[in-house]
């Protein structure tokens, strides 16, 4: 998305492999979608990005930003241009990927035990709430108390567990994509910028 008062004459992709000198400019003008506003001209695009034809291995760094020039122009200036914040792009071996997607399940798993070890301890604990003072008199305040910490302590547990099946489906997403990008080689962008 780039937004401008004057208008939007060229939007391009400019990419560079780390170490190399050389930038590789993509035109996304015939890609771009222009909306005249009242006062803001915006033009929106979004690219397929066929990464396999740049021939990267694992460990290059990809760097990426999105230029656009605006229509303004005077006896000094043929448009100007503005770019977006440069993103990157490493590209990692399916033997590493494949490190940190069981590393990365072995610590949700790790924080699921723990979980698991805490909701047993509230479970032993909340008998005891049932049980009369040794006096036979009502718990009272102190009862009232020790099941407002075991309800805070559970609350705590149901964030966490959510926490960790949102993790879970990320990384579940993140596979999901892996095998769809290996399969198709390439990375689809958004560009998001202001002329």
């Amino acid at each position: 998305r780039v937004e401008d008062d004057y208008g939007i004459t060229a939007l391009q992709l400019e990419s560079k492999r780390q170490g190399d000198e050389q930038i590789v400019a993509t035109s996304l003008a015939e890609e771009m979608t222009i909306n005249n506003g009242l006062y803001r001209v915006e033009g929106l695009a979004t690219h397929d990005w066929q990464l396999s034809r740049l021939e990267l291995e694992p460990g290059d760094v990809l760097s990426y930003a999105v230029a656009a020039t605006d229509n303004y122009t005077d006896d000094e200036v043929a448009g100007q241009q503005s770019r977006s914040p440069a993103q990157r792009v490493k590209i990692i071996s399916e033997a590493e990927f494949d490190t940190r997607v069981r590393n990365e399940l072995a610590s949700l798993e790790g924080r699921l035990r723990r979980v698991v070890l805490d909701q047993a301890d509230i479970l032993d604990r909340t008998p005891s709430l049932m049980q009369p003072n040794p006096d036979g008199t009502d718990a009272g305040d102190v009862g009232r108390i020790q099941a407002s910490t075991l309800a805070g302590e559970q609350e705590r547990l149901v964030r966490r567990v959510q926490d960790i099946a949102e993790r879970l489906m990320q990384l579940q997403q993140r596979i999901a994509r892996n095998n769809e990008r290996r399969a198709s080689s390439f990375l689809h962008i958004g560009v998001a910028g202001r002329a």
